[in-house]
């Protein structure tokens, strides 16, 4: 029997913790969530959660939305919100429904994502067009495995390296998640139309050469179409330009340098061939909303607020 309720609300994650009552979360941002049979006795509407949210339905049928589109889940079933933290809502659920829901608070993501390793861009737009994946069966104990790891965690609160710890394990997760994405036999996608190859092959294309190609005429050129049939493509998958997209790529690229290396900001608009570190400045804090010099003094400043470890006696 599927319970359903109509009630239309966004929630934000501490709203989200009150509401479903979750019991198993961590003052740094993270929270994890069974969703059972019990699972709307215990709340008393369904809501749109506007968090990256990772869900595994392992038994019984769960129908949800993402961006207002309606999906039915069953075993097996994976659904990664991803970097654009697609909004999601679950609307019904069957009586034997088994699943696990991990929710990522905003500050929780941008702390994970300023550690390494980064994931490369045709992975993260792979989630985007595809965010609902059926993970092999001998998948599973892994991803199972890295959720206990993460909860178990979240209980120690008396640990000083708590949040650290959180991160990495969270990050295994997210390493397990990509490698599953990426295997081979997932790389034609199903449904993989002309169109969606080409959106596909673009992304490649950007993250092999967005260091020296800022130039939507060169991504056209080698994938033999027009400059405005390309932007027409980009636009249906995502609502972006192909100019916005190669400012995307850039800033995580310059991101990437400011974290990981002592360069100066001119030696590192010298590395990305912008034409003078005025235009690379501005280009990154229109999309981080922060100029560079600040972004690296945050970087910084992460890294010197771990406490120092106990003394040995």
């Amino acid at each position: 029997m599927l319970a359903y309720l109509s009630n239309d609300t966004t929630m934000k994650f501490e709203e989200i913790l009150h509401h479903y009552q979750i019991r198993s979360y961590s003052e740094h941002g993270i929270a994890f969530h069974r969703i059972t049979p019990s699972f709307y006795e215990e709340s008393s509407a369904d809501v749109i959660i506007e968090e990256h949210s990772i869900l595994i339905v392992t038994a019984g049928q769960l129908n949800i939305e993402l961006a207002g589109k309606p999906y039915c889940l069953t075993g097996n079933s994976l659904v990664n919100t991803g970097d654009e933290m697609i909004p999601l809502r679950i609307l019904q659920q069957s009586a034997d429904i088994q699943a696990s829901l991990l929710i990522l608070s905003k500050q929780f993501r941008r702390e994970l994502l300023a550690r390494r390793p980064t994931f490369p861009i045709s992975y993260l737009m792979r989630i985007k067009l595809h965010p609902i994946l059926t993970v092999d069966t001998e998948r599973l104990p892994s991803l199972r495995r890295c959720m206990d790891n993460i909860v178990s965690s979240m209980d120690e609160c008396s640990h000083r390296f708590q949040k650290d710890i959180l991160l990495c394990k969270t990050h295994v997760f997210l390493m397990e998640l990509a490698d599953i994405r990426l295997q081979p036999h997932l790389a034609e996608l199903p449904g993989n139309k002309h169109a969606e190859r080409l959106f596909l092959e673009f992304i490649n294309l950007l993250s092999r050469h967005v260091r020296q190609e800022h130039g939507v005429g060169f991504y056209a050129s080698e994938l033999c179409v027009t400059t405005q049939y390309l932007g027409r493509i980009v636009r249906q998958f995502t609502g972006k330009t192909v100019y916005h997209w190669i400012c995307e790529a850039l800033v995580r690229e310059i991101a990437q340098l400011l974290s990981d290396t002592d360069a100066s900001l001119q030696e590192i608009a010298d590395q990305l061939h912008f034409s003078d570190q005025a235009v690379m400045s501005k280009m990154f804090k229109r999309l981080q909303g922060i100029p560079p010099s600040v972004y690296r003094d945050q970087i910084a400043r992460r890294r010197t607020e771990l406490p120092a470890p106990h003394s040995v006696c």
